[in-house]
């Protein structure tokens, strides 16, 4: 129980609060409206089918079947549960490599000051370029 609210208060500070925070920050203010509306749309519908599949996904790497009785089907339960937070963690690690790769640091910076920066990433550069970049009020702080 304290390793799920650990897990819960870290994702909290750290992972959770990311992706709201990188989304308001590099999307010019033309078009942060209906960027952020797409990326919550997609977040949201991403938590809905972990939401629905955990419990499957933990019967299922766990081996858990009908015929067991209720201390096989507890050890099978236990087995699953840690193969799913194994899951978690990866996809936990694959996004810090993520972000230390390709998610630009914004601290103090403009949305010009960003596309500068990020040339050689084309799917960024893309999107910003078709943004209004040209006023200084997009300074993020």
């Amino acid at each position: 129980v304290f390793a799920v609210v650990l897990f819960v208060v870290g994702f909290a500070f750290g992972l959770g609060a990311v992706c709201w925070v990188i989304m308001s920050e590099i999307m010019p203010t033309r078009l942060r409206s209906k960027a952020m509306s797409l990326f919550l749309s997609i977040n949201w519908a991403c938590n809905l089918l972990i939401g629905f599949l955990t419990l499957t996904a933990i019967d299922g790497l766990g081996g858990v079947q009908d015929s067991m009785d209720d201390d096989e089907k507890s050890n099978a339960e236990k087995k699953g549960v840690a193969c799913v937070y194994f899951i978690f963690a990866g996809f936990t690690m694959m996004s810090i490599i993520f972000m230390t790769v390709y998610v630009p640091e914004t601290k103090g910076k403009s949305v010009e000051e960003l596309l500068a920066d990020n040339r050689s990433n084309t799917v960024y550069s893309k999107l910003i370029s078709n943004g209004d970049v040209s006023s200084s009020d997009h300074s993020i702080s």
